[in-house]
């Protein structure tokens, strides 16, 4: 069972996690397998920056549901008191045994501070993140609801999530070079890739500097490594 909870957390943030879990399981009831927050939220690093990360598992989630789902979670509905809001619901059957791209049911972003976005189309966003939320958070999450994440959520295959990792370094180079995430992200890949640890960016980065490299060397290293074959589930 995870360590950590949501005591750390503004009383605002906590009410709203509360308010988003009791909309989650009013529509699915008992076929709720889960909902979890992950990200810096779950493990001490909130700040008024930060977005909420919240996933969700459900027992044979149908479109009429997720449709219902969206209406009552969505920004104008409930309202974020965080930056924003990064949603996603999974089916369970999805998650037990799982293979890389996801087959996410629903994607929903917003906040005061993000643009909103939806989408129930797995293939419509890139992969890698959502990999790589699951991959990264086995340890470092908070169930906010039923069961814990690592006793829903399988392990991906070591090739996907170095693939993942690759990827998303990639994507940053195309998209933010100059964003403040890009060495983070490389120095948290290669420190799992290097020793099977996976840990926050602030520790990649901690982590890096101890084995007396940059994250420009990160970069070259992580770069360098292949991406997912098109339609493999390794």
């Amino acid at each position: 069972m995870s360590e950590w909870t949501t005591d750390g957390l503004p009383a605002i943030v906590q009410e709203y996690l509360r308010d988003l879990t009791e909309r989650v399981v009013s529509v699915f009831e008992e076929r709720t397998v889960g909902v979890w927050l992950i990200g810096s939220a779950a493990y001490g690093g909130y700040t008024e920056n930060s977005d909420l990360d919240v996933q969700a598992a459900v027992a044979g989630p149908t479109d009429s549901e997720v449709a219902a789902l969206v209406e009552m979670i969505n920004h104008e509905a409930l309202p974020c008191p965080a930056a924003g809001l990064e949603f996603v619901l999974y089916a369970r059957d999805v998650l037990v045994d799982p293979v890389a791209p996801l087959q996410w049911s629903l994607n929903l972003n917003g906040g005061p501070k993000r643009s909103p976005s939806l989408s129930t189309d797995f293939t419509s966003e890139e992969w890698f993140w959502f990999v790589l939320d699951l991959a990264v958070v086995r340890d470092l999450s908070v169930a906010l609801h039923g069961q814990d994440l690592v006793d829903v959520v399988g392990m991906f295959s070591r090739d996907v999530q170095i693939a993942a990792i690759a990827d998303s370094v990639r994507w940053h180079a195309a998209h933010v070079p100059d964003g403040p995430s890009r060495g983070a992200n490389a120095a948290r890949g290669l420190r799992f890739i290097e020793t099977g640890t996976w840990g926050s960016k602030p520790e990649g980065l901690a982590w890096l500097a101890s084995t007396g490299r940059t994250p420009e060397q990160a970069l070259h290293l992580v770069e360098a490594l292949p991406t997912l074959p098109p339609h493999s589930n390794p």
